[in-house]
Formats: C-alpha cells, structure tokens, sequence
C-alpha cells in the first residue's frame, strides 16, 4: 500500500509528459503553417468559360496539387492542454492534414488554427475566425460607391487557417499592396476550376407585348442609305448591322439583350439580388440559398435517358446558343480573375464567389471552400420611358441566326478561317476520319490548326493542336468542334460545286453564294429539326405555338417584313431557358462501325482536349456515337461531369458546378423571378408552393419549400 502514492505520482507524470509532448507537437504544426502567410490560394483550372484567353494547366500546374488531399488524408486529433492559466484549461479539436505542400504555403487544404472554429448546429456552415471576421472589416477596403459587400457569405469562403496579413502597424494589408497577390493577379489558381397536378393560379395576359425591348430610335439617313445600297442588300454582314432596314444596328455585335421581365435587382440598378421573394417565418426577407446547396439539392445526378432524343441534340443546342449569344465576363488586368483570391476583401465589386459547405459531398474531400465566380461585363440602360438606368448584358456576338460560330462576327475573324481560294473555308487534310467514296476528299477536312490557343493544353504538339474556327469557344470540348467541322465541310462542298459550275465567279461571290446557302440549311434545320425534337409534339400542335410564327411554310417562300419586331435575345433565354446542361451525358461515345458497341470517354476528361480528333475516326465517330446515345431527360438533374467536374481536364481532381453557376449568373443578370416569368407568360403568379404544381413535379416543390423557407 506504501507504493500507491508513488505509482500515482509517476502515473500523473507520465501523463503530463505525454501531454507536453503533444502540445508541443501541435503547437509546432500550427506555427509550421503560420510561418509564412502568403496568400496562395488555388482554386480553378480556368476561366468560367473555358476561354481562349486562360493560361495552361499542362505547364503551370504545381506538381503538388496534382496530388490534391483526400479525406483518408485527414486525421483529427482531440487533446486535452492543462496548466495553471485559465485559457490552458480546456479541451480542443483539432484538424491535422498531411501535408501535400509544402511547409507555410497557405491553400485549402492547410490546417486551421486553433481560433478557427466551425458554428453551432443550426447556423451557417461557414468558418468564423476571431477578431478578423467582425462585421466591419470590410469597411475600409469596399471600393467607393459600394455600401455593402454581394458575397454575403465571404467568410465561409476563406481557406482553412487563413488570418489576414497586417504590416508593422498591426493594420490588415490590402490585396493590392500585397506582392504576392500582384504578382499572381494575371495567374488562374489551379486546384478548383477556374410535372402535373392542381394550381392555385390567376392568370395574366398573353406577353408578346411585354418584352422589354430596345427604344424606337430610327437610324439615321447615312446609315439607313449605306444599308440599302446594292452591296449592303446582296448580302448578310458579318457583324449583324443592316439587317434591319430601319434600325439598322439592332441585333448587330455589342448590342444588349431585351428582357421579358422588368430586371429584378437589389438596389434597382445592379446589385445582384440577396433576398429571396418568400418570406422567412419572422416575415422578413429570407437570404436566397447558396447556390451549391441548390445545385445538390435539386441534383443529385441520377441520369435518367431521354424518351427519344438523341445525344446531339443538346450539342447542337449548345452550338445554336453559341451562335446567338456570348456573353463577356469581368476580368482583371486583361486576365480572367480568380475572385476566391483577388475578392478575399470584397475590394472587387465585379466579383460574386460563392462558399461551399464543409460538408460537400465532393469538394470536402479535397478542402476547397470557395467557388469561383466573375460577374458578366455590362452596359448601363436608360429606360425608353423614363431617367431610370439600369444594369444590361451584351453579347460579343450578333443576335441573329447566322451561323457566326462557323464565320465570324467581323472582318478579321472572317479572313481568318477562310482560305480565300475557290470561296473555301480554311482547312487541313488528315486522313483519319470514316472514308466516304462519294465525297472523298470532304471527309479529309478537319479545322485549320490554332497552334498557340490556351484554352486546350493537352494539344501543345503540332499534330494535336487547337483549332481555330469563327467562334472561339471552338476549343472547349472536342463534341462542339467536330460539330464545326461538320458545318465548315458542308461549306466547302456547297462551294465546290458553285466554283465548279460558275468557274467565272471569284472567291468572294463563291463564298458569299456558298454562305447564303450554308446559314438558309441551318435556318430550316433549326426551326424544322431542332426545335420540334426539343420541345416535343405537344407543344408543336398548341396553338401558342402556331401564333409565334415559328413553323416553317412548306408551300410558299416568306417575304413578310415587320421593322418594328425586335430581334435580340432574350437576358432570360441566355441565362436560364436555353441552358440545356440537364440533357447532356456523362460520356463521350465515339462508335466507328454501324455494328457493336461505341467506346464512352469520360466527359469532364476530354474539356479543353481534343486528342480523340486525332485519333482513328476522328470527328465521324463521334457524330456517329451521338446519333446512337440517348439523351439525358429534360428533368432537374444534371450529370455529375457537369456538376463538379466542368473544366477539370485531365489533370485536375475536380471542377466547377455548372448548374450552381447558373443559377449565380441569374442573380447576376438580374433575372425576374420563377413567378415573374409565369405571369409574363399568362399563367399568372402562384401564391403559395402547392400552386407551382402545373408544371413542378410534387417531389421538387418539397425540395423548392426546404431551400427557401
């Protein structure tokens, strides 16, 4: 018994031991990852829209983040700090990741310190760091003019264990006196890419009328007369003026999208809109929901094939929504900005990055807390009718169905992607593709090489290069470019055999002749092929859609000309109607023989890739592999390449969500509301949940009733 005490003694010292030594082991960790505070953070591949103008990720991409931190990667260790001041005397959980960096780099995938601490269940999944995140730290770093930062949930966006930089006087840097942050402002981050039943309705008018289009002021007499000269009127411009003979620069290239609903805006004019329409329960405007959490909400990936479309229906649709609109997004020196580093101190107003939860299913695993999203260029808008201005959209394309994709929008991107010989397009032979006996030499063509494109990395070499084409969105993934190619073949057919039977006529008449041809084919597969195959036969025979004018005169030729219908697209067509991400599979299927099976590629694999077009088969296997895949069904899930993966290439763990950046861009343009757009289109405004049951499934009003309420 005598002994006890002692074994007691050194029983409490052993433990103490252990718990100095462990401590000191965290301790140590923690101050490992404090010692150097550069912010560097990594957050997508590319630019939102797979541009031309994004930097490679085959030359810049950091060894280390190719080998991202999984959730078998993290370990939490618990312990219990004693000594003799109260603030020793607690407990604290702590998160260690194995370090897949190195040492003092700040990333998502760095450990917290030991203020960081999540909230309590209930409140929102966001990181709350002690006395750097009060609610005035903004104050001095907002731009002026902005009272209020857009991300409101701009903490939650931060990387695990960031504390801002001070200088010597202990004041928080900037973003823009930081050396770091501006060496690296023109460099993208690397690891994360850049229905029926009983209605409670009241109806409304038809909306024809209601569109908000652009004023009715005439052009005047020098432009009307340049447009009605003979040269004008033979033939279609390039950048869309002259189309209307009255005014004669609707629709043209810059010019900003009508509207079917007046612009819903926070402050009336531009800031994107924070408050939902439906009330939270103390009756106050609820916070509309993050847009991640919609898109896994209403998503969850469960492909369900289309009844009788097939896979290139939505792929002609994208190339249809590439030929009506391009829409511009905010970058910053000339380079498209990461607004998860170059936003942390909300001093870019045109930046809108949006948290992701720390218990997403996806980007969890690799410790990315923040989405990357830039706000699209604008125009401000002065109403017709009064002193009103307002925040408008534009396209850098023209607004008209003219087959731009394939020519150009102006004069320099005409010439070139032509081959000025015989009215060709440019092209190269590459003796791949499926043989053809009757048109041999066509099927040879592929698309002029674009040897210093940024927008496909993986084509560094000569005979994998990018392509060039009128639209340089050509790039993003090779479906939409063999697609192209099939157009700039068709071209250079119709023109053959005009310079052939006409061998008088020059270049200019060939191509201009071939072109007429070219844009009249894609007018009648668009009205007569694509839209009956989209919008099915119950639609077809209604009425509403017979009263649009939108089928096709088998009998007679139209000459009805009406100066006063405005042409330009819709905002809410470019920014939600016409988004057909829900159709699209998840796999690229190539099938080189009529018999058997096609060989699927992985869609999120081949972004900005375009080695299958060199492969055996080139773009002919994949048409034909899109001919025999279905579809997905136009439902509201959406394929998980899409939605996490998009412009993740072949280098990169994950991507960005498609579907949340929708519905960011919506709230961006400012978009009417569900209930706007019904009343505009005379089904009226329904008042409660259960009256949104005329065209949404019982299933998705509970989940539409759990995100806003």
């Amino acid at each position: 018994m005598k002994h006890f005490p002692k074994i007691r003694t050194t029983r409490n010292l052993l433990c103490l031991k252990h718990q100095s030594v462990l401590a000191t082991f965290v301790v140590f960790l923690l101050e490992a990852y404090r010692c150097d505070s550069k912010l560097h953070w990594k957050n997508m591949p590319y630019s939102q829209t797979g541009s031309l103008h994004a930097p490679s990720t085959a030359t810049n991409l950091p060894a280390e983040l190719r080998n991202a931190p999984s959730r078998n990667q993290t370990e939490s260790v618990t312990t219990a700090i004693s000594g003799s001041g109260n603030d020793l005397n607690k407990s604290a959980t702590i998160l260690v990741r194995k370090p897949v960096i190195k040492i003092g780099e700040l990333l998502h995938g760095q450990a917290p310190e030991p203020r960081a601490r999540k909230p309590p269940p209930g409140s929102m999944t966001q990181f709350m760091i002690e006395n750097d995140l009060l609610p005035d730290v903004h104050g001095q770093l907002r731009p002026v003019a902005h009272d209020q930062c857009i991300v409101t949930d701009l903490p939650a966006t931060f990387p695990f264990g960031y504390r801002p930089r001070r200088d010597r006087s202990g004041r928080r840097r900037s973003l823009e006196s930081d050396d770091d942050i501006s060496s690296s402002a023109s460099e993208l981050s690397r690891m994360f890419p850049f229905w029926w039943q009983h209605t409670e309705t009241r109806k409304s008018k038809p909306t024809v009328s209601r569109i908000r289009s652009h004023c009715l002021y005439r052009s005047t007499e020098p432009e009307i007369d340049l447009c009605r000269s003979s040269e004008m009127q033979r033939y279609r411009t390039l950048d869309g003026t002259c189309n209307n003979l009255v005014y004669t620069k609707w629709g043209a290239v810059g010019n900003r999208y009508s509207r079917l609903t007046m612009p819903r805006y926070d402050d009336g004019i531009g800031r994107p809109r924070l408050k939902a329409a439906v009330d939270s329960y103390d009756d106050q405007p609820a916070a509309l929901p993050n847009a991640r959490k919609i898109s896994r909400t209403m998503s969850q990936s469960l492909p369900i094939p289309h009844r009788v479309g097939n896979l290139f229906l939505p792929y002609f649709g994208q190339l249809v929504a590439h030929d009506l609109a391009f829409t511009p997004t905010y970058r910053l020196h000339g380079q498209d900005v990461d607004c998860c580093v170059h936003n942390a101190f909300c001093n870019q107003p045109e930046c809108f990055q949006f948290s992701i939860s720390t218990d997403d299913p996806l980007y969890s695993h690799y410790n990315l807390t923040c989405h990357q999203f830039a706000r699209s260029e604008y125009l401000m808008h002065k109403s017709c009718t009064s002193d009103q201005v307002t925040r408008e959209q534009f396209s850098r394309v023209t607004h008209w169905l003219d087959a731009s994709f394939l020519y150009g929008n102006d004069e320099v991107q005409n010439r070139d992607v032509r081959n000025l010989f015989n009215g060709q397009m440019a092209f190269r032979n590459i003796d791949t593709g499926i043989h053809n006996l009757q048109h041999k030499q066509i099927f040879k063509q592929v698309l002029p090489n674009f040897p210093n494109g940024a927008s496909c990395p993986f084509g560094r070499e000569r005979d994998t290069s990018c392509f060039l084409a009128g639209d340089e969105r050509v790039n993003q993934q090779p479906v939409i470019a063999a697609i192209h190619m099939i157009f700039s073949r068709f071209h250079n057919l119709v023109a053959g055999e005009l310079s052939a039977g006409n061998p008088r006529m020059s270049d200019e008449m060939v191509f201009q002749e071939a072109r007429k041809v070219v844009i009249a084919a894609y007018q009648i597969i668009v009205y007569q092929e694509f839209l009956p195959g989209l919008l099915g036969p119950s639609v077809l025979d209604s009425e509403l859609y017979r009263d649009a004018g939108l089928q096709l005169n088998d009998f007679e030729h139209f000459d009805h000309y009406e100066p006063e219908t405005d042409p330009h697209v819709l905002n809410e067509f470019v920014a939600a109607g016409f988004r057909l991400h829900t159709l699209v599979s998840d796999i690229i299927p190539r099938l080189k023989s009529v018999i058997g099976l096609a060989e699927a590629t992985a869609l999120s694999s081949q972004y900005n890739n375009h080695s299958l077009l060199y492969e055996d088969g080139s773009a002919d296997v994949i048409i034909n592999g899109l001919l025999e895949e279905p579809a997905l069904a136009f439902d509201p899930q959406i394929s998980v390449e899409l939605q996490g993966r998009l412009f993740r290439g072949q280098e990169l763990p994950v991507g960005l969500d498609l579907l949340a950046i929708s519905v960011q861009r919506g709230r961006d343009h400012g978009l009417g509301t569900y209930n706007d757009v019904r009343e505009a289109c005379g089904y009226g405004r329904a008042r409660t949940f259960e009256g949104l049951g005329d065209f949404i499934p019982e299933k998705n009003i509970f989940l539409l009733r759990s995100l806003y309420r």
